[in-house]
């Protein structure tokens, strides 16, 4: 149903409200509790205690726009004005008051969780009904999350970028929708409506209520994992709390390229584990019932062949599997079956699912392995946000710290020197020396094929710039040690404080310099300019460049002087030394951008 003004109706005006997206009451599990202060007259009731904690309730947060550490009242954090806010309708706030009702009831059974799983052995017992409502709910955290929410705040379709912008189209002609977002609140409706009976005609009812392609990533994501409640087994272990991580997911992800433009679009992608933290020190992990191992309710044949067939989605299937494989979990028991020799077997005299079904959840303990994978996907993640929270700073200087300095394979991808996630990477590292930790950041730079020759001369220009100055620098600082000193004899105290930050700092400054000379080469060479006017604007760029730092100097004359090898097919290695290092290595006082730029002039005219 769309959201627009029904006929007759006579809408009220209702003031702006906040709407969370992250729920106060997942919030609070992240907030260190906070006593109030002695009182003379006599101890707060516990009633007055509780109130003043509320009152008082603050977040810990990593602030990324500028790596500072912060606090935040629990309820101005993670939520929008008007988030669900239905324009025109007789009760503009009745979506989020239906979402405020499942999350009441989700509250309960976190609470539930927190209280059972505090006591070492014991375990959860949930209803189908308290199962399924705790199912719907973690889907909704992810449709509401940031990637679904911006996909569909548009008022009109040609502001509607995602790929699949006819369909949608389509859809809201035929159902009279007037701009995208009415399709995500007329999908969160459905989604809050649909009873998730045992019988299972649920998955086609919600068809039929919602757009076709996010019901069935709803239908995917109640029923292709099972859930497990996971907890540190170290003490000074905690999950991290980031704004999108109901939203992100274990596994690889395959990106395509654009034939005639180069612009890198998505493709195939194999969900393995999704994430939704209950506290500091309790998660939900949602796990593929398609992974090998474990008690399996299928046949198992047919689930290995799915599971080959969706490694086979991929370009590299050894690459495409899970690296968290051997997380220790398992599906939850039940009342209505039993677990013999691997395979479950339905108990004597029951025939089918019953709405009085009880599922038995136990608490898996994750070793510090474990805890740290999660918490890097989530910080891998965290590049696309604005905070990150967490509980107590020991705890999140582990994480970041550990996060920083391994290699894992897939993660820190840098595509080029001013990408968002090198500016992310300096961020966390400021903010782990505020928390008293250092880190060596670790992370390989990636270069990106270069787009077709039909694509803008500006962008073809750019990339070549790029492409050349990524290669030679990379191939200094994995292959010349030599060089690198060179270069942290130039970069002085900077480098030694930032390391490659700096280093790759210095790269983007050295790529734009190789950029303009370029750009200005092809722009002056097409003029009728005289040859001395040509002369007199290549000394006034040189003159310009001779005000830059002699470290990124000497990377640009590096660059330059591979400006002509074929980097596609590499026709001759590339050469990194040059007349540069000479002047670096015996007389390093002489060091600088004038002296590096004459000292490469002996072999090049192009300055």
């Amino acid at each position: 149903m769309s959201s627009s003004p029904q006929a007759g109706a006579n809408p009220q005006i209702e003031r702006p409200q906040y709407h969370h997206y992250i729920p106060r009451f997942i919030l609070r599990g992240f907030v260190e509790v906070v006593h109030p202060p002695s009182n003379p007259s006599g101890g707060f009731s516990q009633q007055q205690r509780k109130k003043y904690q509320r009152r008082n309730e603050q977040l810990n947060l990593i602030s990324l726009h500028d790596g500072n550490l912060v606090q935040r009242p629990v309820a101005r954090q993670y939520g929008l004005t008007d988030m669900y806010r239905e324009h025109g309708a007789a009760r503009q706030h009745g979506l989020e008051e239906k979402l405020a009702r499942l999350e009441q009831k989700v509250g309960e059974i976190y609470a539930k969780a927190r209280t059972a799983f505090n006591v070492p052995g014991s375990t959860l017992t949930l209803s189908r009904t308290e199962k399924n409502d705790l199912r719907k709910f973690l889907f909704l955290m992810k449709y509401r999350g940031d990637h679904m929410y911006s996909r569909f705040q548009c008022d009109n379709m040609e502001d509607y970028c995602a790929d699949d912008k006819e369909k949608m189209r389509s859809y809201m002609d035929f159902k009279g929708f007037a701009t995208p977002r009415d399709v995500w609140i007329a999908n969160l409706q459905a989604f809050l409506d649909v009873e998730l009976d045992h019988h299972g005609n649920w998955a086609r009812t919600i068809q039929q209520q919602a757009y076709r392609d996010d019901a069935l990533l709803f239908i995917l994501h109640v029923g292709q994992s099972f859930m497990a409640f996971c907890k540190p087994a170290a003490l000074d272990d905690e999950f991290l709390l980031t704004e999108n991580v109901y939203c992100i997911h274990e596994g690889p992800s395959t990106q395509l390229v654009e034939v005639l433009t180069g612009e890198r679009i998505r493709g195939s992608w194999t969900e393995w584990h999704n994430f939704a933290p209950v506290s500091a020190s309790l998660l939900i992990v949602l796990r593929s019932n398609y992974l090998p191992g474990g008690v399996r309710e299928a046949n198992t044949e047919l689930v290995e062949s799915v599971y080959r067939a969706l490694l086979q989605q991929h370009p590299n299937p050894v690459a495409a599997t899970s690296m968290l494989q051997d997380l220790p979990v398992e599906k939850c028991s039940n009342s209505y079956s039993t677990v013999q020799t691997g395979q479950v077997v339905v108990n004597e005299g029951v025939v089918g699912h019953s709405q009085d079904d009880r599922f038995i959840f136990r608490c898996f303990e994750l070793g510090s392995k474990h805890v740290n994978i999660i918490n890097g996907l989530s910080l891998e993640h965290g590049v696309e946000t604005a905070s990150i929270a967490y509980k107590t700073s020991s705890a999140a200087a582990k994480a970041l710290q550990v996060y920083l300095e391994e290699s894992t394979p897939g993660l820190k991808i840098v595509e080029r020197p001013d990408s968002p996630m090198l500016e992310y990477l300096m961020a966390l590292n400021k903010v782990l020396r505020g928390l008293g930790k250092t880190a060596k950041v670790a992370f390989k730079p990636t270069i990106l094929p270069p787009p077709k020759r039909c694509a803008w001369e500006k962008d073809y220009a750019e990339h070549t710039a790029r492409a050349v100055g990524l290669s030679v620098a990379l191939e200094i600082y994995d292959k010349y040690p030599r060089l690198m000193e060179h270069y942290s004899v130039l970069a002085g105290d900077t480098y030694q404080s930032f390391g490659y930050m700096k280093y790759m700092h210095d790269v983007e400054q050295a790529c734009k310099l190789l950029y303009i000379l370029i750009k200005t080469d092809v722009i002056t060479s097409s003029t009728n300019a005289k040859d001395r006017e040509k002369l007199a604007f290549r000394q006034h760029r040189q003159d310009c460049f001779l005000n830059q730092p002699a470290s990124q100097i000497w990377l640009y004359v590096k660059f330059l002087r591979n400006l002509d090898n074929d980097l596609a097919n590499r026709v001759r290695p590339l050469v990194c030394d040059g007349p540069e290092d000479l002047i670096v290595q015996y007389a390093p006082e002489r060091a600088t951008a004038a002296h590096i730029f004459f000292a490469e002039a002996m072999l090049h005219d192009t300055y």
